[in-house]
């Protein structure tokens, strides 16, 4: 076999030569274009989340809320009577013993009259005899004016003057006898209203002097309450407001009835007034406020019925008036947003409150109100309820 010639060899060499060179320079240049090539943009960074305030929430109810302050007391009985005689005399008769109940009219007591009845008996008799008289003083002027002519002038002037006499001595014996009857009279003393007999300090027998207490008499058919009110409450309270009152020494006793007056301060450094609260027999028909008893009053101050009704924990409070934060959806895949009304609390109680919104704000049953988390919220604010609550349910603790 033939071996090839010198020259081939070297064309072969050095075309081996060139492809490597072209090679190096394809190398260098693919080097040199890397380096040199534009950095590529970073990513996007992911979309931020939305801010969302997590809270709790409680759905709007009707229902009645009363806002009432705790008062105390006294009952008193408006009619007290002290009963004694207005003349002097020895008593002759005491119908009453402690604790009886009388009827207005009812004879409580008598004096001894005997001397007075005689005197009126004597001034009937006196009397009925000047009638006479006077009658026949009458007939004798009358028929003196008839003969006219036939009697003298002084004849009929003295037969009318002594009928005008005689009437006089009636007229004048009717005033003492009435004097002796009202005497008389003064010496039986009665009830004046249906009562209770309370004191009772005089015998039978007892010389008993004008003005002497002989009876005194309590009536339970009508008490009244006197209540305490703090002058910062006084201006508030309405005449008719509803008070309910019971006392710790009547367990399961309460009583509701109106508030009749607010009176005025007697003092001008007192710092309470006066309420009035009136028991008719019918409120209390067994007698249980006794009079000198201390009762508790609850005074209803505002009282809302079928209002709409949150907890007073909702209510956003300040300088500017009351807010609430309402939690309102804004569709099925998006959470709720939050919005602040102005609304107005026409009552409270110690853990609700009736409210009304003011001016084109809407509240309605069934909304719902943020509990929890209201102060961190802002109109528009994306919100992240829990399960709603009941408006009657109380606010969970910080720590929930």
């Amino acid at each position: 076999m033939n071996a090839p010639s010198p020259a081939k060899v070297s064309d072969a060499q050095t075309l081996s030569g060139l492809f490597s060179l072209l090679t190096g320079f394809v190398v260098v240049g693919a080097v040199i274009w890397w380096m040199q090539r534009p950095p590529e943009p970073p990513p996007e960074p992911p979309p931020h989340p939305p801010f969302v305030v997590p809270v709790t929430t409680v759905a709007v109810q009707s229902g009645d809320v009363a806002e009432s302050v705790e008062l105390v007391g006294d009952v008193a009985a408006p009619e007290r009577a002290g009963l004694a005689f207005e003349r002097p005399g020895r008593l002759r008769e005491l119908s009453v013993r402690l604790g009886d109940e009388v009827k207005a009219g009812s004879v409580l007591a008598r004096l001894d009259d005997t001397v007075i009845e005689e005197e009126v008996r004597a001034a009937e008799a006196a009397l009925a005899q000047a009638r006479v008289m006077a009658d026949l003083a009458t007939r004798d002027a009358t028929r003196a004016r008839e003969l006219g002519e036939e009697v003298s002038k002084a004849g009929l002037d003295r037969a009318e003057s002594e009928a005008k006499n005689a009437a006089a001595r009636v007229a004048q014996m009717e005033a003492d006898l009435a004097l002796r009857r009202a005497l008389l009279a003064q010496g039986t003393l009665l009830a004046p209203f249906d009562a209770q007999v309370t004191a009772r300090p005089l015998a039978v027998g007892d010389y008993v002097a004008a003005g002497d207490l002989c009876c005194e008499l309590l009536s339970l058919e009508r008490r009244e309450v006197l209540l305490e009110v703090p002058a910062s409450i006084a201006g508030a309270v309405a005449v008719g407001a509803r008070v309910e009152l019971t006392s710790d020494d009547l367990p399961g006793f309460a009583l509701d009835v109106p508030l009749v007056a607010i009176l005025p301060s007697a003092q001008a450094r007192a710092r309470t007034f006066q309420g009035v609260v009136r028991v008719a027999a019918a409120d209390d028909p067994g007698h249980r406020l006794q009079p000198g008893l201390f009762v508790r009053a609850r005074l209803v101050l505002r009282e809302a019925k079928g209002a709409r009704v949150v907890p007073v924990d909702a209510l956003l409070e300040g300088p500017d008036g009351t807010r609430l934060a309402l939690a309102v959806p804004t569709g099925a895949q998006s959470p709720p947003q939050a919005a602040l009304i102005a609304v107005e609390v026409v009552a409270r109680d110690a853990d609700r409150a009736a409210v009304v919104p003011l001016g084109d704000a809407k509240l309605e049953v069934g909304d719902l109100v943020i509990l929890t988390g209201k102060e961190n919220v802002y109109p528009g604010a994306t919100v992240l309820p829990a399960a709603p609550q009941s408006a009657a349910a109380p606010a969970p603790s910080a720590s929930e």
